[in-house]
């Protein structure tokens, strides 16, 4: 899913959009980033202290338009507690984003039952929706450099369920 979201946040810089990466649980790799063509210098990377700071600075850079692409990296919870509100947070936020030019990722795991979420209300909100699955690791001489994954879209708004896209995430050499 990372992987994903910075080629994605590297294609925006490159079309000159704002970026920024919410890094709840400090978990970024700068160094990964990098190698997916992200520009550090042109990238907002904000590290809360708890899911209250998250869903704040979440609500502030996207009510006030002040990015272009947003990536939350949002993690399993602990507490459901947690999970409701940041999902209740997100779900307020529907209606600005509906009428702006803002993408919002939100990178989170979910529990699924024949592909179905399972009691997940962002889920159910959200516009576009894919599982990406780990397929196998890319080697060469006996170093690992990418990965193979496939993707599947489990909600569209304005298509229909294609089979699965294969997608392959590669390390540029470093010299």
């Amino acid at each position: 899913m990372r992987s994903l979201a910075l080629h994605v946040l590297a294609s925006a810089q490159r079309q000159k959009l704002l970026t920024a990466y919410v890094d709840q649980y400090h978990t970024f790799d700068a160094e990964h980033a990098t190698h997916t063509g992200l520009d550090l210098a042109q990238l907002v990377l904000v590290r809360p202290h708890t899911p209250d700071e998250a869903r704040q600075i979440v609500h502030a850079l996207v009510t006030t338009r002040a990015i272009d692409v947003l990536v939350l990296d949002h993690l399993p919870v602990t507490h459901a507690r947690d999970a409701q509100r940041m999902g209740d947070a997100l779900a307020h936020l529907l209606p600005t984003l509906a009428g702006a030019a803002i993408t919002l990722l939100v990178l989170r795991p979910i529990a699924t039952h024949g592909g179905v979420p399972e009691g997940d209300a962002l889920a159910h909100s959200a516009a576009v929706r894919l599982l990406l699955q780990h397929d196998r690791w890319q080697e060469r001489h006996g170093d690992v450099y990418g990965y193979s994954a496939r993707v599947f879209v489990l909600k569209h708004p304005h298509a229909s369920m294609p089979a699965p896209v294969p997608v392959t995430f590669t390390v540029p050499s470093v010299c």
